[in-house]
């Protein structure tokens, strides 16, 4: 089994453990559903009861005593089993944590079908890759290159309008009172 590192994840005012395995984030559950304050015994059953539904897969897990064998799932998965917690069937001191949790996943859900994204208050998405070809040929159509332009509807299918950017070249190269002075022909025709 390839364990590639092992981390600790602070969560909603606990701690969840993370592990790689095939270039995935996998989760112990048992640290979670205890920490939750959850039988470990019943959501062990639920778990093993649906191994391929929740991919489910045991692993070594560093402790102090040594590797200790525990069910983890694909951290992708975590929210969609919070969601199968019966609130109405947990310890009234727990229902605001989990009741909690899975709102929040509520609300990424909800971001994710009507943005295609789903962001976390206070967390900034990872910026979007770089494409400095892309880069180039804007800043090269910007400056009126018509090559760029026809780089740019074939490559990336952007249909840009050449005479628009060479209006807005323009206007950028007037002074002041050039401006003005267009912008009054533009709006009152033969007062000038």
């Amino acid at each position: 089994m390839q364990q590639l590192n092992f981390a600790p994840v602070p969560f909603h005012g606990a701690t969840l453990y993370l592990m790689e395995r095939n270039n995935e984030p996998y989760t112990p559950m048992k640290p979670i559903v205890e920490g939750m304050g959850l039988d470990w015994k019943a959501q062990h059953r639920r778990l093993t009861d649906s191994v391929e539904r929740w991919g489910m897969v045991m692993m070594t897990i560093p402790s102090g005593g040594g590797g200790q064998e525990m069910m983890c799932m694909p951290l992708r998965k975590l929210a969609g089993w919070l969601m199968t917690i019966q609130t109405n069937r947990v310890k009234p001191e727990i229902r605001d944590r989990i009741v909690a949790y899975q709102n929040e996943c509520d609300e990424a859900l909800w971001q994710y079908w009507t943005t295609g994204m789903a962001i976390k208050p206070g967390i900034s998405p990872p910026p979007p890759a770089r494409d400095s070809f892309l880069e180039m040929l804007v800043k090269e159509f910007g400056k009126g290159n018509l090559a760029a332009a026809e780089l740019l509807k074939s490559r990336y299918g952007l249909a840009l309008d050449m005479e628009v950017q060479r209006k807005q070249n323009a206007w950028k190269r007037m002074t002041n009172k050039q401006k003005l002075e267009e912008y009054g022909k533009r709006f009152h025709p033969g007062e000038g």
